[in-house]
């Protein structure tokens, strides 16, 4: 390609353009044949600094001469490994990728771990193969074979890595956020070095990996931020808050991790200490609203149109069962707790369903209260607390029952049969006075 006449811009310009169109297409026994652009193999080809080498150390008229002379300058090029071990992968229908050797923290040291050999097309293969279409044309045809594939870095290959990496012990790495300041430990830090997988060939200085390091800030982050509780509102159909169920309380969170991340994988890459601190700014929380049925803001409970929900009233010594806010069944005189053994108030759910059962309860003091064999039709609400049949009541109501029950709702067994197969498992119970 003559570059007679034209600067250095517009040679780099002539380069881009170049590394663009390049092509390399493959081919080989037992190899699916196709064609790779250099995006697709990784290749990163700098064409200022390609531009640059052409006009290194040139007189004036070697720059009219270079087409003359036949002067070569090779691209400056890098290559993404892990996207060439994928281009790689999908030649060959048994590829098995080589192993690299990775450095891994044990017992508080970082060591070598030794790689694996693979099969199939070496990924080095490609990066070769597209270099010599960046020298010598827009494409090029390579023919392959399958084989042994070996890691590209060898454990010794690693050691002035390793050596490197270790450094990353000593260095200082503070974090601080409002009054609490986060120390990253030496396994911490060790365990940020950048994986060889990830690199190709393993240069002599050890990098930090910035992903690793936020995955520590983040774990630091849920230690000094507030986790935001959503609140929960209670709405009619066109909007109108009827209840607030639970506030919202807004809470904290960093906005400045990934940016930390960066600048302390660049401190441990020049093994400089690093202090920094969060950012630390509000996180919302979010308001659920819950629409509910017509009507169901002058209810007890407000209910959803359909939702099934008991009524327990401890006034009248009542039980109803809604949906949504029409009653369906009762209200059915019942016995609660007695004043010593008291019925909870609350909204709860029903979390068990049992046809039959011995009910057995104790006093404080640990001796038998009461054993009722064959109980029938139970709906466990909160603890041991139910509403179920009582075949040995005969009156129920105000004033009546043997001066209550130990806290639960007792009912005459084919009213409880009723209200048990109304009953689901999370059916809201409303206990109020």
């Amino acid at each position: 390609m003559s570059i007679a006449g034209k600067n250095q811009s517009e040679v780099a310009a002539l380069i881009r353009k170049h590394a663009q169109n390049a092509s390399l297409e493959v081919t080989g026994q037992g190899v699916k044949s196709r064609s790779f652009t250099g995006k697709e193999l990784g290749a990163s080809v700098s064409a200022e600094e390609s531009a640059k080498k052409v006009f290194a150390h040139r007189s004036f008229w070697d720059y009219f001469l270079i087409p003359v002379s036949g002067s070569t300058e090779d691209l400056v090029v890098d290559y993404a490994y892990p996207a060439l071990i994928e281009a790689a992968a999908g030649l060959t229908k048994d590829y098995k990728e080589a192993v690299e050797p990775e450095l891994v923290v044990a017992a508080g040291t970082l060591t070598i771990q030794e790689g694996k050999e693979g099969r199939g097309i070496a990924p080095t293969k490609l990066s070769e193969g597209f270099t010599k279409v960046l020298r010598e044309g827009n494409s090029q045809k390579i023919n392959l074979s399958a084989g042994v594939v070996k890691p590209l870095n060898t454990a010794s290959d690693l050691q002035t890595y390793l050596a490197s990496a270790k450094k990353f012990a000593q260095v200082a790495i503070k974090v601080a956020a409002a009054d609490k300041t986060f120390e990253a430990a030496e396994t911490d830090k060790l365990g940020w070095v950048t994986s060889p997988s990830k690199l190709g060939k393993a240069p002599k200085r050890a990098t930090a990996d910035a992903a690793k390091v936020q995955k520590w800030l983040r774990s630091k982050e849920k230690e000094a931020a507030k986790v935001p509780q959503d609140g929960c509102r209670n709405v009619t159909e066109d909007g109108k808050v009827t209840q607030v169920v639970k506030k919202k309380v807004d809470g904290t969170k960093a906005n400045n991790v990934p940016a930390l991340s960066q600048q302390i994988a660049a401190a441990l890459s020049t093994t400089k200490p690093f202090s920094g601190s969060f950012d630390m700014v509000s996180a919302p929380a979010k308001w659920q609203d819950k629409v509910i049925a017509p009507g169901a803001e002058k209810l007890p409970y407000q209910a959803s149109k359909g939702e099934k929900w008991f009524d327990i009233n401890l006034t009248d010594y009542t039980i109803a069962a809604y949906q949504g806010a029409d009653k369906v069944i009762g209200p059915y005189l019942m016995v609660p707790g007695s004043p010593q053994h008291p019925t909870p108030q609350g909204t709860y759910k029903v979390y068990i369903k049992r046809p039959m059962q011995t009910m057995v309860g104790y006093n404080d003091d640990g001796s038998l209260a009461y054993r009722a064999p064959n109980v029938p039709w139970i709906l466990y609400w909160h603890y041991s607390y139910a509403i179920h049949g009582a075949y040995w009541q005969h009156q129920f109501g105000p004033g009546v029952g043997f001066g209550g029950s130990h806290g639960c709702v007792q009912l005459p067994p084919e009213k409880a049969k009723e209200m048990f197969d109304f009953g689901e498992l999370d059916t809201v119970v409303r206990v109020h006075k």
